[in-house]
């Protein structure tokens, strides 16, 4: 298995430091690059010797994937995105964004979750161009009102049967949501990408006291037959540095 950290380009060289094996980025930060800016991350990403190969936040706040869509808007937006991203080697992009496809009050959720269904789909069309995938990104109740487990996330994907779009797992949203691991096990092939921070709500690094609970998810990881990509994605930290090596730890329970 590959470990990775999802953060900003100012924490390229600790991570790599750290003896991380990837980065993740964030897609939307990287498509409002001017082209200058992005050659010189470009240039960043190569003198370190790290490579790009996931990113997150697919969209910006300002567009919407329920209700007020604009489905053009958002061709063209991740046509942009993806085709940059993969100018710098992303095989993975995450389609979370909770607070964009969440349900409008009042709209109706049928129509909500078809409009959601027709930008997986135009995302994974996209995507294919570029040969990359979209991990879809089941997100706690918190965060939004759609796609809230894995088991609805993994239910989505097999309708969908996108050859471009699969499932993420992130470790603290099934936790925060109470979502046995069990349902992680049925997901095989489907689970393209993964998250992890501790089981808190704190949501930075594993601990030691996460062992078992580490062990676990590990064990689930395995039994889908998983041996791919786990993000360290986790809130802010007064010592970021000090959190990637915890992490860096606890993979041993991965490997």
């Amino acid at each position: 298995m590959r470990f990775g950290v999802c953060s900003k380009l100012e924490n390229l060289l600790p991570v790599k430091d750290a003896g991380y094996d990837y980065f993740e980025w964030n897609l939307s930060w990287l498509a409002g690059l001017s082209q200058p800016e992005f050659e010189d991350a470009r240039a960043a990403f190569e003198e370190a010797g790290l490579p790009v190969e996931t990113c997150a936040i697919f969209f910006p706040r300002e567009y919407r994937l329920t209700g007020d869509v604009d489905l053009e808007a958002l061709a063209a937006y991740a046509e942009k995105a993806l085709a940059r991203a993969a100018k710098l080697g992303v095989g993975i992009v995450v389609l979370g964004n909770g607070k964009l496809r969440s349900i409008p009050e009042g709209f109706p959720r049928e129509r909500a979750v078809e409009q959601f269904k027709e930008v997986l789909r135009l995302c994974g069309d996209i995507a294919g161009g570029h040969r990359i995938k979209i991990a879809l990104e089941p997100l706690n109740f918190s965060e939004t009102n759609l796609i809230n487990t894995v088991a609805e996330g993994l239910a989505l994907c097999r309708e969908l049967n996108h050859p471009h779009v699969g499932l993420l797992v992130d470790f603290y949203h099934m936790h925060m949501v109470g979502e046995p691991v069990e349902d992680l096990e049925q997901a095989g092939e489907w689970l393209i990408h993964a998250h992890i921070a501790r089981p808190h709500e704190s949501r930075l690094a594993p601990i030691e006291k996460d062992r078992e609970t580490c062990l676990r998810w590990a064990a689930a990881l395995k039994k889908c037959g998983y041996n791919g990509r786990l993000t360290l994605e986790m809130g802010s930290s007064s010592d970021f540095e000090a959190e990637i090596q915890k992490m860096i730890r606890m993979s041993e329970v991965f490997r």
